[in-house]
């Protein structure tokens, strides 16, 4: 099971069931946000231009 695959099945049922689509959409937009921070911090750690 992919969180792809649980906000499609999610999707289908919104109207009826929305919470189904929550756990999977929050979840994805967790990991993308902490992957945007992690880039963000590891670019300002090796950049040498960024320390002038």
């Amino acid at each position: 099971v992919t969180l792809g695959m649980l906000l499609s099945d999610g999707y289908k049922t919104f109207l009826f069931l929305p919470y189904q689509m929550w756990v999977p959409a929050v979840t994805l937009s967790v990991i993308m946000i902490g992957f945007n921070l992690l880039a963000d911090g590891l670019r300002d750690a090796f950049d040498p231009k960024m320390k002038e």
